[in-house]
Protein backbone atom coordinates (compact mmCIF):
# COMPACT_ATOMS: atom_id res chain seq x y z
CA UNK A 1 0.00 0.00 0.00
CA UNK A 2 1.12 3.95 -0.82
CA UNK A 3 2.93 5.49 2.45
CA UNK A 4 -0.36 7.65 3.97
CA UNK A 5 0.76 11.26 5.80
CA UNK A 6 -1.93 13.24 7.38
CA UNK A 7 -2.71 15.45 4.78
CA UNK A 8 -3.53 12.45 2.21
CA UNK A 9 -4.36 10.57 4.93
CA UNK A 10 -4.20 13.90 6.48
CA UNK A 11 -5.73 10.88 8.85
CA UNK A 12 -8.12 9.01 6.50
CA UNK A 13 -9.68 7.35 9.89
CA UNK A 14 -12.56 9.36 9.60
CA UNK A 15 -11.55 11.67 7.35
CA UNK A 16 -8.59 12.97 9.22
CA UNK A 17 -6.29 12.56 11.97
CA UNK A 18 -3.90 15.70 11.19
CA UNK A 19 -5.03 18.34 9.03
CA UNK A 20 -2.46 19.26 12.20
CA UNK A 21 -0.19 19.72 9.16
CA UNK A 22 -1.87 23.59 9.08
CA UNK A 23 -2.08 25.03 12.60
CA UNK A 24 0.01 26.85 15.05
CA UNK A 25 2.35 24.68 17.17
CA UNK A 26 1.58 24.18 20.75
CA UNK A 27 5.32 25.35 21.22
CA UNK A 28 4.36 28.80 20.01
CA UNK A 29 6.84 28.21 16.96
CA UNK A 30 4.41 29.05 13.64
CA UNK A 31 4.43 25.45 11.68
CA UNK A 32 6.03 25.87 7.89
CA UNK A 33 2.75 25.67 5.51
CA UNK A 34 2.69 23.45 2.45
CA UNK A 35 1.25 22.98 -0.65
CA UNK A 36 -0.92 19.69 -2.16
CA UNK A 37 -1.00 19.18 -6.14
CA UNK A 38 -4.61 19.75 -7.35
CA UNK A 39 -4.12 15.98 -8.93
CA UNK A 40 -1.49 13.27 -8.57
CA UNK A 41 -0.65 11.95 -12.10
CA UNK A 42 -1.56 8.07 -11.51
CA UNK A 43 -0.26 6.97 -14.97
CA UNK A 44 -1.64 6.31 -18.83
CA UNK A 45 -3.89 6.04 -21.06
CA UNK A 46 0.53 6.92 -22.56
CA UNK A 47 3.04 6.05 -20.22
CA UNK A 48 5.53 6.46 -22.47
CA UNK A 49 5.14 9.93 -22.01
CA UNK A 50 4.94 9.62 -17.91
CA UNK A 51 8.16 9.81 -15.47
CA UNK A 52 8.87 6.83 -13.33
CA UNK A 53 8.64 9.71 -10.69
CA UNK A 54 6.36 12.84 -9.96
CA UNK A 55 8.17 15.35 -7.75
CA UNK A 56 6.07 17.58 -5.77
CA UNK A 57 7.61 20.77 -3.42
CA UNK A 58 5.56 20.87 -0.69
CA UNK A 59 7.78 23.12 0.48
CA UNK A 60 11.41 24.18 -0.40
CA UNK A 61 12.46 21.81 2.66
CA UNK A 62 10.26 18.88 2.13
CA UNK A 63 9.39 17.23 -1.28
CA UNK A 64 6.51 14.37 -1.90
CA UNK A 65 7.95 11.82 -4.94
CA UNK A 66 4.61 9.50 -5.93
CA UNK A 67 5.88 6.53 -8.00
CA UNK A 68 3.79 6.23 -11.60
CA UNK A 69 1.08 3.78 -11.81
CA UNK A 70 2.71 2.90 -15.35
CA UNK A 71 5.45 0.87 -13.24
CA UNK A 72 3.99 -0.28 -10.15
CA UNK A 73 0.31 -0.53 -9.46
CA UNK A 74 0.61 0.50 -5.55
CA UNK A 75 1.73 3.91 -7.22
CA UNK A 76 4.13 4.72 -3.62
CA UNK A 77 4.88 7.95 -1.73
CA UNK A 78 8.45 8.49 -0.43
CA UNK A 79 9.15 11.74 1.57
CA UNK A 80 12.07 13.86 1.35
CA UNK A 81 12.70 15.73 4.69
CA UNK A 82 16.07 18.86 4.55
CA UNK A 83 16.68 20.04 7.43
CA UNK A 84 20.23 22.59 8.01
CA UNK A 85 22.70 18.92 8.54
CA UNK A 86 21.27 16.38 7.01
CA UNK A 87 17.95 15.38 4.96
CA UNK A 88 16.19 12.46 5.92
CA UNK A 89 13.99 10.01 3.06
CA UNK A 90 11.12 8.20 4.20
CA UNK A 91 10.85 4.83 1.95
CA UNK A 92 12.50 3.98 -1.13
CA UNK A 93 9.38 2.28 -3.20
CA UNK A 94 9.30 -0.70 -5.38
CA UNK A 95 11.48 -2.57 -7.52
CA UNK A 96 9.40 -1.65 -10.75
CA UNK A 97 10.08 1.71 -10.75
CA UNK A 98 13.72 3.45 -9.90
CA UNK A 99 14.06 5.71 -7.29
CA UNK A 100 18.17 6.59 -7.07
CA UNK A 101 18.38 9.28 -10.14
CA UNK A 102 14.87 10.96 -9.26
CA UNK A 103 15.92 11.23 -5.47
CA UNK A 104 19.80 12.20 -6.40
CA UNK A 105 18.47 15.10 -8.85
CA UNK A 106 15.54 16.53 -6.43
CA UNK A 107 18.83 16.50 -3.72
CA UNK A 108 21.19 18.40 -6.78
CA UNK A 109 19.03 21.11 -7.14
CA UNK A 110 17.89 21.59 -3.39
CA UNK A 111 21.69 21.74 -2.71
CA UNK A 112 22.11 24.16 -5.92
CA UNK A 113 19.45 26.30 -4.22
CA UNK A 114 21.37 26.54 -1.32
CA UNK A 115 24.31 26.95 -2.09
CA UNK A 116 25.92 23.72 -0.84
CA UNK A 117 28.12 21.14 -2.18
CA UNK A 118 26.60 18.32 -0.15
CA UNK A 119 24.23 17.07 2.55
CA UNK A 120 24.11 13.94 4.39
CA UNK A 121 21.08 11.91 3.72
CA UNK A 122 19.36 8.88 5.90
CA UNK A 123 17.10 6.76 4.85
CA UNK A 124 14.57 5.29 7.06
CA UNK A 125 11.03 2.95 6.09
CA UNK A 126 7.58 3.49 7.31
CA UNK A 127 7.67 -0.03 7.38
CA UNK A 128 9.42 -3.19 5.53
CA UNK A 129 6.93 -3.97 3.10
CA UNK A 130 8.30 -4.31 -0.53
CA UNK A 131 6.93 -1.52 -1.88
CA UNK A 132 8.97 0.60 0.43
CA UNK A 133 12.10 -1.17 1.22
CA UNK A 134 12.71 -2.30 -3.05
CA UNK A 135 14.88 0.73 -4.14
CA UNK A 136 17.26 0.81 -1.22
CA UNK A 137 19.75 -1.25 -3.05
CA UNK A 138 19.98 1.15 -6.15
CA UNK A 139 20.02 4.23 -3.89
CA UNK A 140 22.90 2.49 -1.50
CA UNK A 141 24.82 1.95 -4.87
CA UNK A 142 24.84 5.64 -5.78
CA UNK A 143 27.66 6.73 -4.11
CA UNK A 144 28.00 10.20 -4.78
CA UNK A 145 29.74 12.75 -2.54
CA UNK A 146 26.83 15.16 -2.89
CA UNK A 147 24.52 12.98 -1.00
CA UNK A 148 26.25 10.47 1.59
CA UNK A 149 24.26 7.78 2.15
CA UNK A 150 23.01 6.05 5.27
CA UNK A 151 20.92 3.22 5.01
CA UNK A 152 18.52 2.23 8.04
CA UNK A 153 17.60 -1.04 7.16
CA UNK A 154 13.28 -2.03 7.99
CA UNK A 155 14.30 -3.52 11.13
CA UNK A 156 13.19 -2.83 15.21
CA UNK A 157 16.72 -2.73 15.55
CA UNK A 158 17.79 -0.53 13.20
CA UNK A 159 15.18 1.85 13.96
CA UNK A 160 15.54 2.23 18.03
CA UNK A 161 19.37 2.52 17.56
CA UNK A 162 18.73 5.33 14.76
CA UNK A 163 16.26 7.16 16.69
CA UNK A 164 17.57 6.34 19.68
CA UNK A 165 14.27 4.48 21.10
CA UNK A 166 15.63 3.03 24.49
CA UNK A 167 12.64 0.60 24.75
CA UNK A 168 11.37 -0.75 21.20
CA UNK A 169 7.82 -0.14 21.19
CA UNK A 170 7.31 1.75 24.50
CA UNK A 171 9.44 4.71 23.60
CA UNK A 172 9.28 7.81 21.46
CA UNK A 173 12.43 8.59 19.43
CA UNK A 174 13.78 11.38 17.49
CA UNK A 175 16.41 12.67 15.41
CA UNK A 176 17.74 16.55 14.63
CA UNK A 177 18.04 17.03 10.93
CA UNK A 178 19.50 20.02 12.54
CA UNK A 179 17.44 22.67 13.53
CA UNK A 180 14.31 20.31 12.30
CA UNK A 181 13.53 17.21 14.75
CA UNK A 182 11.38 14.48 13.44
CA UNK A 183 9.65 12.07 16.12
CA UNK A 184 10.01 8.83 15.98
CA UNK A 185 6.35 6.68 16.96
CA UNK A 186 6.90 2.93 17.27
CA UNK A 187 3.51 0.97 15.00
CA UNK A 188 4.38 -2.69 15.22
CA UNK A 189 0.97 -4.52 13.88
CA UNK A 190 0.87 -4.17 10.48
CA UNK A 191 4.24 -4.53 10.29
CA UNK A 192 6.68 -5.66 13.03
CA UNK A 193 8.79 -2.58 12.37
CA UNK A 194 6.44 -0.22 11.41
CA UNK A 195 6.71 3.07 12.55
CA UNK A 196 5.46 6.92 11.98
CA UNK A 197 6.95 9.84 11.78
CA UNK A 198 6.07 13.33 12.80
CA UNK A 199 7.57 16.03 11.39
CA UNK A 200 7.47 19.01 13.78
CA UNK A 201 8.73 21.80 11.21
CA UNK A 202 5.24 21.18 9.07
CA UNK A 203 3.01 19.24 12.00
CA UNK A 204 2.81 16.31 9.32
CA UNK A 205 2.25 13.14 11.49
CA UNK A 206 2.90 10.30 8.38
CA UNK A 207 1.63 6.97 9.25
CA UNK A 208 2.65 4.54 6.99
CA UNK A 209 -0.12 1.83 6.16
CA UNK A 210 -0.59 1.57 10.16
CA UNK A 211 -3.34 4.19 9.03
CA UNK A 212 -5.46 3.40 5.96
CA UNK A 213 -8.73 4.68 3.65
CA UNK A 214 -9.36 0.94 3.44
CA UNK A 215 -9.02 -2.32 5.35
CA UNK A 216 -5.72 -2.73 7.34
CA UNK A 217 -4.24 -6.34 7.49
CA UNK A 218 -2.04 -7.08 10.37
CA UNK A 219 0.51 -9.77 11.77
CA UNK A 220 0.20 -9.36 15.59
CA UNK A 221 -3.51 -7.54 16.81
CA UNK A 222 -2.06 -6.98 20.25
CA UNK A 223 0.28 -4.86 19.27
CA UNK A 224 -1.51 -3.05 16.27
CA UNK A 225 -3.89 -2.32 19.22
CA UNK A 226 -1.58 -1.08 21.93
CA UNK A 227 0.32 0.99 18.70
CA UNK A 228 -2.94 2.89 17.71
CA UNK A 229 -2.94 4.13 21.73
CA UNK A 230 0.73 4.68 21.24
CA UNK A 231 -0.31 7.15 18.44
CA UNK A 232 -3.45 8.64 20.03
CA UNK A 233 -1.43 9.74 23.29
CA UNK A 234 1.53 11.12 21.09
CA UNK A 235 -1.19 13.05 18.84
CA UNK A 236 -3.39 13.84 21.90
CA UNK A 237 -1.24 17.38 22.81
CA UNK A 238 -0.87 17.72 19.35
CA UNK A 239 -3.11 20.40 16.93
CA UNK A 240 -5.53 17.75 15.23
CA UNK A 241 -8.68 18.39 13.13
CA UNK A 242 -11.39 15.17 12.48
CA UNK A 243 -13.64 15.82 8.96
CA UNK A 244 -16.66 13.72 9.27
CA UNK A 245 -19.20 13.61 6.41
CA UNK A 246 -22.69 14.85 7.25
CA UNK A 247 -23.93 12.21 4.96
CA UNK A 248 -21.58 9.35 5.78
CA UNK A 249 -24.70 7.60 7.41
CA UNK A 250 -25.50 5.01 4.92
CA UNK A 251 -24.05 1.40 5.38
CA UNK A 252 -21.98 2.13 1.84
CA UNK A 253 -18.32 1.05 0.58
CA UNK A 254 -17.40 -2.03 3.04
CA UNK A 255 -18.97 -0.60 5.95
CA UNK A 256 -18.20 -2.91 8.67
CA UNK A 257 -21.84 -4.01 10.27
CA UNK A 258 -20.32 -6.51 12.87
CA UNK A 259 -21.11 -6.02 16.60
CA UNK A 260 -18.16 -4.53 17.75
CA UNK A 261 -18.37 -1.95 15.19
CA UNK A 262 -21.72 -1.04 15.56
CA UNK A 263 -21.10 -0.84 19.11
CA UNK A 264 -18.89 1.89 18.77
CA UNK A 265 -21.84 3.79 16.60
CA UNK A 266 -24.49 2.92 13.69
CA UNK A 267 -23.04 5.22 11.09
CA UNK A 268 -19.64 6.21 9.93
CA UNK A 269 -20.27 9.65 11.29
CA UNK A 270 -21.33 9.02 14.35
CA UNK A 271 -18.54 6.35 14.87
CA UNK A 272 -16.06 9.20 13.99
CA UNK A 273 -18.02 11.46 16.65
CA UNK A 274 -17.81 8.74 19.47
CA UNK A 275 -13.69 8.50 18.60
CA UNK A 276 -13.18 12.31 19.10
CA UNK A 277 -15.06 12.10 22.39
CA UNK A 278 -13.14 9.17 23.42
CA UNK A 279 -10.07 10.44 22.89
CA UNK A 280 -11.33 14.54 24.65
CA UNK A 281 -12.41 12.30 27.97
CA UNK A 282 -9.46 9.96 27.38
CA UNK A 283 -6.60 12.14 26.60
CA UNK A 284 -7.63 15.50 27.46
CA UNK A 285 -6.74 16.08 24.03
CA UNK A 286 -8.28 19.31 22.60
CA UNK A 287 -9.21 18.33 18.95
CA UNK A 288 -11.36 19.87 16.58
CA UNK A 289 -14.17 17.80 15.03
CA UNK A 290 -15.71 19.47 11.74
CA UNK A 291 -18.68 18.18 10.02
CA UNK A 292 -18.82 18.72 6.10
CA UNK A 293 -22.20 19.39 5.07
CA UNK A 294 -23.44 17.53 2.19
CA UNK A 295 -20.72 15.65 1.96
CA UNK A 296 -20.78 11.34 2.16
CA UNK A 297 -18.24 8.71 1.75
CA UNK A 298 -16.57 10.60 -0.20
CA UNK A 299 -12.79 11.75 0.09
CA UNK A 300 -12.93 13.97 -3.13
CA UNK A 301 -16.00 15.82 -1.71
CA UNK A 302 -14.39 16.13 1.80
CA UNK A 303 -11.43 17.91 0.77
CA UNK A 304 -12.61 20.06 -1.86
CA UNK A 305 -15.04 21.29 0.47
CA UNK A 306 -16.00 25.17 1.33
CA UNK A 307 -15.38 24.03 5.06
CA UNK A 308 -12.52 22.01 4.55
CA UNK A 309 -10.02 24.07 1.85
CA UNK A 310 -9.46 26.93 4.59
CA UNK A 311 -8.46 24.09 7.74
CA UNK A 312 -6.21 22.51 4.83
CA UNK A 313 -4.73 25.55 3.02
CA UNK A 314 -5.39 28.63 5.66
CA UNK A 315 -3.86 31.79 4.06
CA UNK A 316 -0.23 32.94 5.19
Amino acid sequence: MATHFLPKLFLWAGCAVSLCAQFPQTNNHEIELGSLPKRWPTGGPKCMEMPEWHIHEYNPNLYILRQSGCTDYEKPFVFLIFGKQSALLLDTGSHHGNLAPTLLQTVKKWLNRNQRESIPLSVVHSHSHWDHVDGDDAIEALRDPAMPVTMVKATPEANAKFFKIEHWPIDIGSVDLGDRIVDAIPLPGHDVAAIALYDRKTAILFTGDSVNAGRIFFDDFDAFVKSNRRMIEFTSGKPVTYLLGELDILPLAGFDSSCPAMAQGPTRLARGQAFAAYVKAKYNAQHQVVVVPLCGHNARCMFTSEVALPILFPKV
